[in-house]
């Protein structure tokens, strides 16, 4: 992704993933396996400029799929 983006996508691709590393939503890994998934940029209108997009297909493989229907949000809240 990296080889087609402009100088302003850039910068505040650099500044995004500053702010997930400092708030915790993702760590530096400095020992293999230490790849990175696939993300873009999407132009987004108002502030922000972009919505970052992480392809976490590769990860979410590993995840337990959970069936569920939730009528209200009654339901969601007696889960947590």
């Amino acid at each position: 992704c990296e080889g087609r983006m402009s100088e302003l996508e850039r910068a505040w691709a650099d500044r995004e993933f500053s702010r997930l590393l400092e708030i915790g939503a993702i760590r530096e890994v400095d020992r293999p396996p230490h790849r990175m998934h696939p993300w873009h940029l999407v132009p987004k209108k108002g502030p922000k400029l972009f919505r970052l997009v992480i392809n976490m297909i590769s990860t979410n493989k590993f995840l337990r799929y959970v069936s569920g229907r939730y009528e209200d949000i009654r339901d969601v809240l007696k889960l947590i």
